[in-house]
């Protein structure tokens, strides 16, 4: 007889906590761009309206708010990963500003790009299991 610990012992090995990370990471770019896609349509991450600029002149437009000027603060938005969960952070020095005007929403993911990455994470994190459990 082959006790079930013959099949389980291997997967229970594999630091899930770090696979989660490495998926989240691997899908950085991707996860960065639907809040740019999100910001293009001048909404936050809870799908709320940014609003109108208060000139017309400094984009050419009321609408919309798309926080992208010289485009430093939109690149330097990305997902922070920690040990239970990965958020969306900032790092350029007008982020607080910003934060401030339009709410720390600016830089969440909605609830769509949410499931839209949730499938390319889930992805990686069976390749990256598989591959643990092939080579252990």
């Amino acid at each position: 007889m082959i006790p079930p610990k013959f099949f389980t012992a291997p997967l229970a090995a594999i630091d899930l906590e770090d696979v989660i990370k490495r998926a989240i990471d691997n899908n950085a770019d991707l996860i960065s761009d639907l809040v740019g896609k999100q910001l293009d349509q001048g909404l936050d991450g809870q799908g709320n309206d940014l609003g109108e600029y208060a000139n017309f002149e400094y984009k050419g437009r009321w609408s919309p708010v798309d926080l992208k000027l010289t485009g430093d603060f939109r690149q330097s938005i990305v997902p922070g990963t920690y040990k239970d969960f990965f958020e969306m952070t900032a790092s350029d020095p007008k982020t607080e500003d910003l934060t401030q005007r339009y709410g720390d929403p600016i830089i969440d993911l909605s609830d769509d790009s949410i499931e839209k990455v949730k499938e390319y994470i889930i992805d990686d994190m069976i390749e990256f299991t598989e591959a643990e459990l092939v080579n252990n």
